[in-house]
């Protein structure tokens, strides 16, 4: 199985490599980005010739730093659609290619030595019914927009609201987004 993992891992961004190569034969790539793509697919064959962490840190911050080159110079290009979509292309072959460095499901996924995010709750299971985490955040911002909208209402605070509707919605919008702060973070 594990033998498996990693040729999925290979296959999957071997494709991306060879469709990244045949893209920079088809554009006027410039010398900084072209060179930092390849440096990039240089730093990922090697990692998956002997995978160490060393070899891993190298072809993720080759990759970064190749979409950084690709994004300003497709920021400049502007009259050429064929060339700005050849452009967008590549930068999404660097994308897939980073991401499966960064899945901690692959085969490679060891090696990161980044800290681990904290996993997003996905769904809360309520009565045998699967709820997503996200609709229990805007009732309960709803709930608590509700009761601050109660204590300004009592308090006579809204005469000095230019327009009490707008300010509901906006308190609804940063009471659920506080809430998904604290939850997410």
């Amino acid at each position: 199985m594990k033998h498996c993992a990693r040729l999925f891992a290979v296959l999957e961004v071997g494709h991306a490599v060879i469709d990244l190569r045949t893209e920079l034969t088809r554009t006027d790539t410039a010398t900084t980005a072209r060179a930092s793509i390849m440096q990039a697919l240089h730093h990922v064959a090697r990692l998956f010739d002997r995978p160490t962490p060393r070899r891993f840190d190298a072809a993720l911050s080759a990759t970064t730093l190749a979409i950084d080159d690709l994004r300003a110079q497709l920021d400049t290009v502007r009259e050429r659609c064929e060339e700005r979509h050849r452009l967008q292309r590549m930068s999404s072959y660097l994308h897939f290619i980073r991401t499966a460095l960064f899945d901690p499901q692959s085969p490679l996924g060891h090696l990161n030595s980044r800290p681990k995010e904290r996993p997003m709750p996905r769904d809360i299971a309520i009565l045998d019914a699967y709820v997503p985490t996200i609709l229990l955040l805007f009732i309960a911002g709803g709930l608590l927009t509700w009761f601050i909208d109660r204590l300004l209402a009592l308090t006579g605070l809204y005469r000095v609201v230019w327009h009490p509707s707008l300010f509901r919605a906006c308190l609804f919008v940063c009471s659920c987004g506080l809430l998904g702060l604290a939850v997410y973070r």
